[in-house]
């Protein structure tokens, strides 16, 4: 998994998602920010999903993975908009 910085899948309604290593989202991502406003402005933005479990990622199972912390990301990231 070297230089990996996550994987993407599909939504409920076909929309992409985004499922961010969380190194990749606090070196690349986060970078020149502090990671935990960031977080909360993504939230605020509808942009990340947080998790179930009341943590802001969540932890689906992926291929050849398993089990791994993420942080889910929106399509709309990339569009800038709601």
């Amino acid at each position: 998994m070297a230089n990996r910085a996550g994987f993407f899948r599909k939504d409920s309604e076909g929309e992409r998602e985004y499922l961010v290593l969380p190194e990749a989202f606090k070196r690349d991502l986060c970078a020149g920010f502090d990671m935990r406003h960031a977080i909360k402005v993504l939230t605020a933005a509808g942009w990340l999903i947080p998790g179930n479990d009341g943590k802001s990622s969540q932890k689906p199972r992926l291929p050849f993975v398993g089990l791994t912390r993420v942080y889910v990301l929106t399509g709309k990231v990339l569009e800038g908009g709601e």
